[in-house]
């Protein structure tokens, strides 16, 4: 019992049992497709670190060049808005549309992970599972390239501007 004593009081986080920021149950850890989650047992929610996550979307994504049932994407409107505090550090996460087209409106700690609802991940399963999660991926490298463009431009207007006006 001392060597726990002396972790607690040097490292006070990793004995720390994360809480679920809906029901503050304590977290169960359960296996999914081989990977660690922690999974609230009254309400279902799910909470994954950002390397889980994409570990298990990567199983689930449909391969290359194979055609499946269209992706049937929920709305974003139709739970109430809660902002919930992260397992992991207690900070409140910031509540984002997964890859801005999934549907699936999610509660991220950019620093540890993220928070699903009960049925969020599956939908996200289901996401990638049809291809829909590699296309979203694509047009969000598409959009950022197309905003370094833009930045690019403007960022030599304004050069051009400030030397014609001095």
């Amino acid at each position: 019992m001392r060597g726990r004593q002396t972790v607690a009081r040097w490292f006070p986080d990793i004995l720390r049992i994360m809480q679920c920021p809906s029901c503050d149950l304590p977290l169960q850890a359960e296996s999914v497709s081989g990977e660690l989650l922690e999974r609230c047992p009254q309400c279902g929610g799910e909470y994954s670190t950002h390397k889980t996550l994409r570990r298990l979307l990567d199983v689930h994504t449909a391969p290359s060049g194979t055609r499946a049932a269209p992706y049937e994407r929920p709305s974003p409107l139709s739970k109430p808005v809660q902002y919930r505090k992260c397992p992991a550090c207690s900070e409140v996460m910031f509540r984002k549309n997964f890859l801005e087209s999934s549907g699936v409106v999610v509660d991220v700690c950019s620093a540890h992970g993220v928070w699903f609802d009960r049925g969020e991940l599956a939908n996200l399963f289901a996401f990638a599972a049809t291809g829909e999660l590699a296309r979203a991926e694509q047009e969000l490298v598409r959009r950022i390239e197309s905003r370094k463009k833009i930045d690019g431009h403007e960022q030599l207007m304004s050069m051009v501007f400030f030397w014609s006006t001095h």
